[in-house]
């Protein structure tokens, strides 16, 4: 169908690898995962990025002359590191970055993501195949111009399939990074969380901050499994702490129903990512990279800006230059000058 709706995530992964812009992100169903696992092995990347939204500002154009891909915004427990690289045993990129997040280690957090769909979008026939349907005939009902409206991204003015994407230019470019063109656009469909609302869950204990004393060992167990199938294709790895907004942040630290936190950044679990063979970059203070408090899509979400700062800083650590030896830091450093606070390379895909 000419919305993209029904596309299945093996084609959207396939249309990706043509070198022709467009953005993808569905309004009836999600498939995520199994689109970004489908692109994983389709473009076999030097440079592969995986791990929650946290990540989704990582893009290809920082990595040139390597290739890249970002399967973030696809993985929600610790077990998913895990299944992504058993879902996709061909792979085996130079790189992995991967976000490392010590809600992840809360089993609580597993509840609440319980629901998420791995799988391919239902073939003919199925059960949501037909919910699709349903769903997609309310919609032309409700707003028949969707039929004959162009069908581009209103933020990059590229083709878009999805009704997300249509509808708010919101979704996953080429290189499998996102873009928030609703919150670029101050759609107000976007709703992006507050810093009040983010406050508001360290207080009452919601997700993704359940209360917690400790990290789970079945959850680190998990990650010791990661880490290994990494480590037999030949993966580094380079585990990334991204920050909060520094008021949320702040809250986090000083909450005494989280010491889930302090346990996980002590140095027990410092020497056991070291054990692991993970390199781990803590740039929960903003100080760490030269980061700027309005450079956050959201209290949860770093900019385009904050990420290109974070990797500069990164290809000043030895060991992590010894892995991207390529990358030209003096060149990304100058296209902060021309950023803007939600993006540095607009419109490049």
């Amino acid at each position: 169908m000419r919305l993209g709706e029904t596309l299945p995530m093996w084609a959207v992964a396939r249309m990706q690898r043509v070198d022709r812009p467009f953005l993808f992100l569905a309004g009836h169903t999600d498939h995520i995962y199994r689109l970004k696992v489908e692109a994983a092995k389709q473009n076999q990347p030097d440079v592969l990025v995986i791990g929650s939204s946290r990540v989704n500002q990582f893009r290809r154009a920082m990595f040139r002359p390597l290739s890249f891909y970002n399967a973030g915004n696809s993985l929600y427990t610790a077990h998913d590191f895990v299944r992504f690289l058993e879902d996709a045993p061909g792979i085996r990129p130079r790189v992995i970055l991967f976000s490392l997040d010590f809600y992840v280690f809360n089993p609580q957090w597993d509840e609440v993501v319980r629901f998420v769909d791995y799988g391919e979008l239902g073939t003919w026939g199925s059960t949501e195949r037909s919910r699709l349907y349903k769903a997609l005939a309310t919609t032309i009902l409700d707003e028949p111009r969707i039929l004959i409206a162009p069908k581009l991204d209103p933020w990059s003015g590229v083709p878009a399939f999805g009704l997300q994407a249509i509808r708010t230019g919101t979704g996953f470019r080429l290189d499998g990074s996102y873009q928030y063109g609703g919150v670029y656009r101050g759609d107000p469909r976007a709703n992006p969380a507050t810093l009040a609302n983010a406050l508001g869950r360290v207080a009452a204990g919601t997700p993704p901050f359940q209360p917690a004393d400790t990290m789970a060992a079945s959850h680190l167990a998990e990650l010791e499994k990661f880490a290994a199938i990494a480590r037999q294709r030949g993966s580094a790895l380079i585990g990334i702490t991204m920050p909060y907004q520094p008021a949320l942040n702040d809250a986090l630290a000083h909450s005494p129903r989280h010491g889930i936190r302090a346990d996980f950044y002590g140095p027990a679990m410092q020497a056991r990512l070291r054990q692991m063979g993970i390199v781990h970059v803590d740039f929960t203070d903003l100080a760490t990279f030269h980061g700027v408090d309005s450079e956050f899509v959201d209290p949860f979400h770093p900019s385009e800006p904050a990420v290109l700062r974070m990797l500069i800083t990164m290809l000043d650590r030895p060991e992590v230059r010894a892995l991207l030896p390529e990358l030209d830091r003096s060149g990304l450093a100058a296209r902060l000058n021309g950023a803007s606070r939600y993006e540095v390379y607009r419109h490049e895909f």
